[in-house]
């Protein structure tokens, strides 16, 4: 714009081969975590429920990478898989997972391995300031 902030001006959707629309409130769960793993929202990455929220949490990380913000992306070297990484991440970058998101978790090891790493995240962000 005129103060030299980035501003969209053309947009275009792509890799529509996975969209899918989504009706009502209820999430839709699959046996596999859908999309690109770069851009999922904590419920896609653990395969517990596509909902509204979740498309709003990814195109939310796409606008944070196309304005700069692409440091909050890179994968660690020593992970156990790059989903782990990227959730790490995202809690790194937004903070610990809230309680509520960390609930509906289906399964129980994930949801546990949500809990150890937002709590690891917060200790973190503790000792930060």
């Amino acid at each position: 714009d005129d103060h030299g902030e980035p501003t969209i001006k053309r947009a275009a959707l792509g890799d529509l081969d996975s969209a899918l629309r989504v009706e009502g409130d209820e999430p839709i769960r699959t046996i596999w975590a859908p999309n690109n793993v770069m851009w999922r929202s904590p419920e896609m990455q653990t395969s517990s429920g596509v909902a509204k929220p979740s498309d709003v949490f990814s195109f939310g990380l796409v606008c944070i990478y196309a304005l700069g913000g692409g440091p909050m992306l890179p994968l660690p070297e020593q992970v156990p898989s790059p989903e782990f990484a990227i959730i790490a991440g995202h809690f790194r970058y937004f903070g610990p997972l809230p309680e509520g998101l960390i609930l509906r978790q289906v399964h129980p090891t994930w949801r546990d391995l949500l809990e150890r790493v937002s709590k690891r995240v917060e200790d973190w962000m503790a000792t930060e300031d």
